[in-house]
């Protein structure tokens, strides 16, 4: 059980990450000089994230799709990093 804490402490400290980089980019993109940006990548039909740039306002949200999306993300990289530094580690050392 302490396992799977771990991991879904490792899918929160992803979702942090994702929600941090949405509110952010918006106002990266205004200070390269950006002045007309609308971003709404979806999947299976529900949006990822939105962005929007107009002139001098901007607008930022992280939905839930990928809120989701980015704390099973961080669950399964949890457990894969291991077996992947295992393997690698494996064939370094024969």
């Amino acid at each position: 059980m302490s396992k799977f804490f771990k991991a879904f402490f490792g899918g929160v400290s992803l979702v942090i990450i994702y929600v941090i980089s949405i509110l952010v980019a918006p106002i990266i993109m205004f200070l390269l000089g950006y002045s007309e940006v609308d971003s709404k990548p979806a999947i299976f039909n529900f949006p990822l994230y939105i962005v929007e740039v107009r002139g001098e306002e901007f607008f930022s949200e992280a939905t839930p799709t990928g809120l989701l999306l980015s704390l099973i993300l961080g669950i399964s990289l949890y457990y894969l990093f291991p077996l992947l530094i295992s393997k690698k580690w494996s064939r370094r050392n024969e």
